[in-house]
């Protein structure tokens, strides 16, 4: 059977420092963002009345989307289709902790390649 997981967790600030891997491709999206063929994981922030201390500091959100690499297609399409799930994914939780600008997520996810 064929498992997929889709996963939050608080970030470190350091996480969005750490070095780059050739098999991850690299997108605009939030404070950081990429795809494989197994997945796609996206970093954002909240402030949120609901989260207590954030107008000081903001909750550092990590969303993960991941499935069996035997599955994976290593194509620009199969990347894109995994950052439209941790997307849909991120900004769900986003509205549902009530972040100011939904954690500067955009209603659409923006599939632009950084550089």
């Amino acid at each position: 059977m064929d498992r997929s997981k889709v996963n939050f967790d608080i970030y470190p600030a350091q996480d969005l420092n750490e070095g780059h891997s050739n098999d991850e491709h690299y997108y605009t999206m939030g404070k950081r963002s990429g795809a494989t063929s197994a997945g796609a994981f996206l970093y954002f922030e909240c402030v949120s009345p609901r989260l207590k201390g954030s107008r000081e500091t903001p909750m550092r959100i990590y969303g993960s989307f991941t499935h069996r690499k035997a599955t994976a297609q290593n194509t620009p399409e199969h990347w894109a289709e995994n950052m439209k799930i941790v997307h849909a994914a991120s900004l769900a939780v986003a509205k549902e902790l009530q972040c100011e600008n939904d954690g500067g997520l955009p209603e659409e996810p923006v599939l632009k390649p950084r550089t």
